[in-house]
């Protein structure tokens, strides 16, 4: 197999991993983390259609100045096939790329606001925790809880929210989850929300 080709499927199968890790986003990585990897692809995409426009230029100069001599001819012929097959190659596979991004996208849980109402208040005083969470699939209601956590991260209460149109929840099936809880002693207390949808993609936002 010529050298150039070789680099280019290598340059095809790193866009398949990219697009795979893209899948996995909401199960094995951190969002940040992927949306880093992802920038670096699209990073070195750019740099690869650069590649492919100066491979280009030095097979059409190497044809021009090979003149007669068959052999520089078809040296150069190759080049140039060899630069547009790697470019076909690297589109399609930000293709596959881009169409994965989409796909993940749809089966995404997004936890959209949460707030605590009141912010503070003297024992026992009653605290309403709402969160919008949407999901295309739709929302795991038994996964929807506030874990009420001390400054030690020390769990003291693990409240379900709902979306029943039963208090502290206003209207049912509005994406927005409620619950409460009545303080027992001096805070502050942290609170931290999880959300799965029914593929069981999950996402949780802490420190409220």
């Amino acid at each position: 197999m010529p050298q150039n080709i070789k680099y280019y499927i290598s340059f095809l199968l790193f866009f398949v991993v990219c697009s795979s890790c893209k899948a996995m986003e909401l199960t094995y990585f951190d969002k940040d983390i992927i949306d880093v990897f992802n920038d670096a692809t699209l990073m070195l995409l750019s740099f690869l259609s650069k590649l492919i426009l100066l491979f280009l230029i030095i097979g059409g100069v190497l044809y021009v100045v090979s003149g007669s001599n068959p052999d520089n001819q078809e040296k150069a012929k190759k080049l140039i096939t060899f630069t547009l097959v790697g470019s076909i190659l690297s589109l399609l596979s930000y293709g596959i790329i881009d169409t994965v991004s989409h796909i993940s996208t749809d089966i995404e849980i997004n936890i959209i606001s949460a707030t605590v109402v009141p912010a503070s208040g003297i024992p026992p005083t009653t605290f309403t925790i709402k969160t919008t969470i949407t999901s295309v699939v739709g929302v795991d209601a038994t996964t929807t809880k506030a874990s009420i956590q001390s400054p030690n991260e020390v769990e003291v209460a693990n409240i379900l929210l709902v979306d029943t149109g039963v208090a502290p929840d206003l209207v049912a099936g509005d994406d927005i989850y409620s619950g409460s809880w009545t303080s027992g002693a001096i805070g502050p207390y942290f609170v931290d929300i999880t959300a799965c949808n029914n593929d069981a993609f999950c996402k949780e936002i802490e420190d409220i």
